[in-house]
């Protein structure tokens, strides 16, 4: 069954907060450093007012709060900082090992200008990862989409190309049409009546991405867990617990009948 209800779009209250350009020009000014509200209408070119009123509502919305206050001639100086939460740190940007992976990538790929015309299946898988590197580095998490996305795919698509009555016999089925379509190759682990778990060794979607310290597969959960209902009429969870993107150099998939 699909993972469950997904905004696509932040609640109403978040959405207001940030469709404002000055709101969005005071959190980009606090990002590089504490400011009062004087300074920041220097910076802005508004009025004092006008930024008080905007540091009113992002402070009401946990977005910005007081670091420190300095008193001038009695008179109190509030200056602002940003939220932890909304702060980036580079020693956090995930993005970065995967985009430098990405390069190395095309730097071998187009070497040989005489083969680039016989490159265009690894060329796209390439690029099919630079666009999860985009997501990661605008830490954008679209892996409940991708997961329904994969769902659909395996209950509408794959479920009628593989056969089998049983759990075991199904995701042996899926191994075979997985090699055929060259996907990966899937070793079928431990079966029991309601549970298993299967491993995914050249995976076209993660093989050689650096460990980012999570998985990257939810497409491919979505797609088993599809493929198993379309076929057994009966809901499973699927997580992947092991990837390319936590270090191994495979993906393994725990399955599980609800």
């Amino acid at each position: 069954m699909p993972q469950r209800q997904y905004l696509l779009k932040p609640d109403l209250e978040t959405a207001r907060i940030f469709s404002d350009r000055t709101r969005l020009k005071i959190v980009e000014l606090l990002r590089e450093r504490e400011m009062t509200n004087t300074l920041l209408a220097k910076e802005l070119g508004i009025s004092k007012a006008t930024v008080t009123h905007h540091m009113k509502i992002l402070e009401e919305a946990g977005v910005v709060r007081v670091s420190r206050v300095e008193e001038t001639r009695g008179i109190p100086k509030k200056y602002y900082t940003l939220d932890a939460r909304f702060l980036e740190s580079e020693e956090k940007d995930i993005s970065k090992p995967v985009v430098d992976e990405m390069v190395r990538e095309f730097r071998r790929l187009f070497a040989n200008r005489k083969f680039r015309k016989q490159l265009s299946d690894e060329v796209n898988v390439t690029f099919l990862k630079i666009y999860r590197s985009a997501f990661l580095s605008a830490r954008v998490d679209l892996d409940d989409v991708l997961y329904d996305l994969g769902y659909e795919l395996g209950r509408r698509v794959f479920a009628e190309m593989v056969d089998g009555d049983s759990l075991e016999d199904v995701l042996h089925s899926l191994a075979r049409l997985w090699r055929e379509l060259e996907l990966g190759t899937v070793e079928v682990g431990d079966v029991t009546g309601d549970s298993a778990w299967i491993m995914v060794r050249d995976c076209y979607q993660c093989m050689h991405m650096p460990n980012v310290g999570r998985p990257l597969c939810a497409t491919d959960e979505g797609m088993i867990a599809g493929v198993l209902e379309g076929r057994l009429g009966t809901a499973f969870r699927v997580r992947e617990v092991e990837c390319w993107g936590t270090g191994r150099e495979y993906c393994r998939f725990d399955i599980k009948r609800i």
